[in-house]
């Protein structure tokens, strides 16, 4: 729980520093600035290749052996390293590819994104080793190192009105880069760094990583995707919008996310009915927070807007209603979905739900979102979602019955 809170902590000093960004470029630069960011997530999650779920994994099998502990991470790093290097050259033709066909007037903004990709690819395979090995305080001084840095860099930029774009997003997501360095220290630090190669470590790192990557994608996808296809259909000024409140949906989710974690790592380790069914009897609580949160929320969303981004972004208070909306439904499957990392039960449920929410959202960014601009966008959203909610409930009842009917049916 620590951690956790930690964690959030990080995030809320990252998205304060992202918010001053966005309230001094206003909507129009603001737009492409956003779309770097969405490229970089993506390509990152892609040079990540799965591994820090793998190395999660791994690491738990033999986290009292610290040599096998360190071959673990070292032939995992290695894996990184390459994925990153072709990664940063294939992702610079995309991204000026990619700029081309959306006619940015910053090409150069995506190249620096591909560059950005494999900091954050890097990070994020450190920080989860540390959680692996439970070392979480210094997991916790990485994320707050290069959150305190965007910080840093955000306030520079508002002293400096003559800091290119591009200096400024470079910069700001190189910020990781002095926590990776500073974890690495950590690694070595124990008892120097492992340096033996075995293929078959390589193998079993591989083994896990395909499905993994596979999710870890579409969660950015889903996240980003309808930003591409706002600016290629859309205006700027109505993309800057839409990317300026996004970023309050997606720290509602990436809170949700947490507490998601907190939930799944209590419930699979419920093996019997009487635990479970427990549970169950809380989970419509956690429904009707959320119900009471939305109500809450759509009150203060005007002022929230104006001081945080100011004036240039008020006509965007409903689509953050509507963003808000589609993240605490995320929210509401996140219970559900806890449910289903009882013995291993998780994959096929995240593969389909990841799968529905993608097509949802191609389809609609195709058909609706030319038509229908931000608005369109918002709706593909929320409607990608219910559509999981209610594919959760079948699951988890499906699930339910196949476990524990003869439980439920003979209770003694």
């Amino acid at each position: 729980m620590f951690f956790t809170l930690g964690n959030l902590l990080a995030y809320g000093i990252s998205a304060v520093a992202l918010l001053l960004i966005s309230k001094h470029l206003g909507p129009v630069q603001f737009a492409e600035f956003w779309l770097a960011v969405a490229f970089m997530t993506i390509l990152g999650k892609l040079e990540t290749l799965g591994i820090p779920i793998a190395l999660q994994k791994l690491v738990g099998k033999v986290h009292t052996q610290h040599e096998h502990v360190q071959s673990v991470f070292f032939h995992s790093f290695i894996l990184v390293l390459i994925s990153c290097s072709i990664g940063t050259g294939l992702g610079a033709l995309i991204g000026y590819a990619l700029s081309l066909f959306l006619q940015l007037s910053s090409p150069e903004l995506l190249i620096a994104a591909s560059c950005c990709a494999g900091v954050t690819a890097l990070f994020e395979v450190l920080t989860t080793y540390h959680q692996a090995t439970h070392c979480f305080s210094k997991a916790m001084s990485m994320l707050i190192l290069q959150s305190m840095g965007k910080l840093a860099i955000a306030t520079l930029f508002l002293l400096s009105v003559q800091m290119p774009l591009v200096v400024v997003f470079t910069l700001f997501y190189l910020m990781p880069l002095l926590s990776v360095g500073v974890g690495l220290l950590q690694v070595c630090s124990k008892k120097g760094l492992y340096r033996h190669i075995n293929v078959q470590q390589f193998g079993k790192i591989l083994e896990i990583a395909p499905h993994a990557t596979v999710m870890a994608v579409g969660i950015a996808v889903m996240d980003y995707l309808d930003v591409f296809f706002l600016k290629k259909y859309g205006s700027s000024v109505e993309t800057g919008l839409y990317s300026g409140v996004s970023q309050f949906a997606l720290g509602v989710s990436v809170i949700a996310q947490a507490v998601g974690s907190v939930l799944a790592a209590r419930v699979s380790r419920y093996h019997h009915w009487d635990d479970l069914s427990a549970y169950l009897k809380k989970v419509p609580f956690f429904f009707i927070a959320i119900g009471i949160s939305f109500l809450l929320f759509i009150p203060i969303s005007f002022p929230l807007v104006e001081l945080t981004l100011g004036k240039s972004y008020t006509p965007a208070v409903p689509l953050l209603v509507g963003l808000i909306a589609a993240a605490l439904l995320f929210a509401a499957t996140l219970p559900l979905a806890a449910i289903l990392y009882i013995e291993d039960e998780r994959s096929d449920y995240f593969s389909v739900s990841t799968g529905l929410m993608l097509c949802i959202q191609i389809v609609g960014g195709v058909l609706i979102i030319p038509r229908y601009g931000a608005s369109g966008a918002v709706v593909i959203r929320i409607l990608s979602r219910v559509v999981v909610l209610v594919y959760s409930l079948v699951a988890v009842a499906g699930f339910l019955r196949r476990k524990y009917s003869a439980v439920r049916s003979n209770p003694s």
